[in-house]
């Protein structure tokens, strides 16, 4: 399926989900926000969910879904580091437990993959066999 047709699936059942649920909770209120906000909700939108589902298809498509699968856990390890130093927040024990605790999985997953991938480059029919 094309990236982009799965991006339009995705945004469709998102956005009739949040309208069935804001209609249903009571909580939409369309004419809450003024033109200004609207702009920056959709500019908001476009960039988290547009872009960023597309984007993550595509790694996906060309470096595989191990490697993707990697980055996306270097995603919350990132913010906290980039929080520290750009925002100036105090990172906590735990946060600093987590982020190693995730560096430490990637650091294990790596001599994994490169396993496999070699296997399948020296022998890709017995390998195919195997998986």
């Amino acid at each position: 399926l094309n990236v982009f047709v799965m991006n339009m699936y995705f945004m469709i059942i998102s956005s009739i989900t949040y309208l069935i649920v804001g209609m249903i909770g009571g909580t939409l209120d369309l004419g809450a926000l003024a033109p200004a906000g609207w702009l920056y909700a959709l500019m908001n939108a476009t960039c988290t969910s547009v872009f960023a589902f597309t984007l993550f298809q595509l790694g996906v498509r060309h470096a595989g879904s191990t490697t993707t699968s990697m980055m996306s856990a270097l995603e919350p390890t990132t913010s906290v580091v980039c929080g520290f130093f750009i925002a100036k927040e105090l990172l906590s024990v735990t946060e600093m437990i987590g982020c190693v605790a995730v560096l430490l999985g990637i650091v294990l997953l790596l001599p994994a993959k490169n396993k496999a991938k070699s296997a399948v480059e020296e022998k890709p029919e017995e390998a195919a066999v195997e998986a």
